[in-house]
């Protein structure tokens, strides 16, 4: 049956609508774009250095950066301490650029994306993971700031799929 014109122009409308959404009033940065060179030979030597893998996610909650991504191993600043195990997840101080001891989370898996709790009571994590801390959480989890554990009361899953990114509007967390 074909549609009448005012039902195709609310349809076109809508549509329209759902295009341009999801990236209304954000900036995004291109997650798989190739340099040609690195901006500076030698960017920064403060912050913490992944050794292995490749950073895909940042979120900041207070004085923290958390940083996730491929990686399993890290050390502090570019001629900063000897290599340390922190597979996927870590957390520095923004005024000392150190890594956080005391933020230690355990995951299995790759962490694809971060987000910021709105009121600062966590970091949403995303990823490619089935464990937290020895506990069964596929893909998403909400871990607290200070130490990594487990937020219990956020009861949300991910099924079997991986989540890709998050996004924190209106109070509410999306999930891809």
């Amino acid at each position: 049956m074909p549609l009448r014109p005012a039902r195709t122009a609310r349809a076109l409308a809508l549509a329209a609508l759902v295009v341009a959404a999801p990236g209304a009033g954000v900036a995004r940065a291109d997650r798989n774009v190739d340099h040609a060179v690195v901006v500076s030979a030698n960017p920064v030597d403060r912050t913490p250095v992944v050794l292995d893998g490749r950073v895909e996610a940042l979120a900041r909650v207070g004085d923290r950066i958390y940083v996730g991504g491929s990686f399993t191993s890290i050390r502090n600043g570019a001629s900063g301490s000897s290599a340390r195990t922190r597979p996927y997840l870590f957390a520095y101080d923004i005024r000392t650029n150190a890594i956080d001891p005391d933020f230690a989370p355990d995951l299995d898996g790759r962490v694809r994306t971060l987000a910021a709790a709105p009121d600062g009571s966590g970091i949403f994590v995303g990823g490619q993971f089935t464990h937290v801390n020895g506990v069964a959480r596929a893909g998403l989890v909400k871990l607290a700031p200070a130490t990594g554990t487990i937020v219990k009361q956020f009861k949300a899953a991910a099924g079997r799929g991986a989540v890709t990114d998050l996004a924190v509007a209106g109070g509410r967390l999306f999930v891809a």
